[in-house]
């Protein structure tokens, strides 16, 4: 069971914006040519939108970590991977001045709240081998 301060609902937006940085870990720098940066890049941008747009989690976090978890596992050239994803919240506009219903599984339009309202973050790295 998923423990949470935030009530269970059906019309809650999941809406973020995704900040990754990661960190490369090289170990002679003779080697650095043979890292294929951009195509590193663009693989992790694309695990980061697959992962986010199709993994049915309970929370943020759990999506966090098994896009970090992908690319940490794909490219050994990684020693890190951070991400940060503020909470970027939508409310249900109260339709009801103009007789209209917009709440519960009927709601169709939000708006946004200006700031957000926290910021979910984590760096997912891997272990050091024991000598």
């Amino acid at each position: 069971m998923l423990n949470t301060t935030l009530q269970e609902t059906n019309d809650r937006i999941l809406s973020t914006s995704v900040d990754a940085t990661w960190t490369y870990n090289i170990s002679n720098i003779s080697l650095i040519s043979q890292i294929p940066f951009d195509d590193i890049f663009d693989s992790i941008r694309q695990i980061t939108l697959d992962t986010f747009a199709t993994h049915n989690s309970s929370s943020v976090q759990a999506t966090l970590y098994l896009m970090a978890k992908i690319a940490l596992e794909k490219f050994q050239q990684l020693s890190s991977i951070h991400y940060e994803l503020p909470n970027k919240h939508y409310f249900t506009y109260d339709l009801d001045r103009f007789g209209l219903k917009n709440t519960g599984k009927d709601t169709d339009i939000y708006y946004p709240v200006a700031d957000p309202a926290g910021l979910i973050t984590a760096t997912i790295a891997r272990t050091k081998p024991k000598l």
